[in-house]
């Protein structure tokens, strides 16, 4: 009898990423983010469509910038102290001008790591992550920066609304994000 060859099991990681920057006055601005990001894997057929990750399609959280692109910034943790297989997040930042060079940034951040597909696809509610023990992050931080000539150099604090402590962070100079 012939040997059927077996197929290679297939996989995506569909990524969504949207942003809104909404000028309010001549010096504030509201920028709304939110980003969806899950990982799929057919095994031998459709029938048999399994949500699940190796530690390449694993989102890290934590930090204050984006350095790679599974890498969420969550200004109230470590870099990289949670992560998640799947991962819905929305970010609100409020930014006012102070002075021609000096600029205040206030920010809410949220982190789930199922919704809002989680109800519809019952698999994503078993998936690996590490937050805390909880299925969804919470945060809020501010930033005062100030442009010089060599560039931004800022100073921002965050807090997880279920951690201990403060995380500061310092920024000298520009970032380059592909988002």
């Amino acid at each position: 009898a012939p040997r059927l060859a077996r197929r290679a099991p297939a996989s995506f990681s569909p990524s969504f990423l949207s942003q809104w920057i909404i000028p309010l006055k001549k010096r504030s601005s509201l920028n709304l983010k939110a980003f969806f990001d899950f990982n799929i894997h057919v095994r031998e057929s459709i029938d048999s469509l399994e949500l699940s990750s190796g530690i390449l399609d694993m989102n890290y959280i934590g930090g204050y910038r984006k350095l790679m692109p599974n890498f969420y910034p969550f200004w109230g943790a470590e870099l990289q102290e949670y992560h998640s297989e799947h991962l819905f997040a929305g970010e609100l930042t409020y930014q006012y001008q102070i002075t021609g060079q000096v600029y205040l940034q206030v920010l809410g951040q949220f982190f789930h790591a199922y919704l809002p597909v989680g109800w519809l696809i019952p698999a994503m509610k078993e998936s690996k992550y590490s937050m805390g023990g909880r299925a969804y992050l919470l945060g809020f931080g501010a930033s005062v920066g100030y442009m010089s000539r060599l560039g931004p150099i800022s100073y921002s604090v965050g807090k997880d609304v279920h951690g201990e402590g403060m995380h500061h962070f310092l920024n000298l100079g520009f970032y380059f994000d592909r988002n």
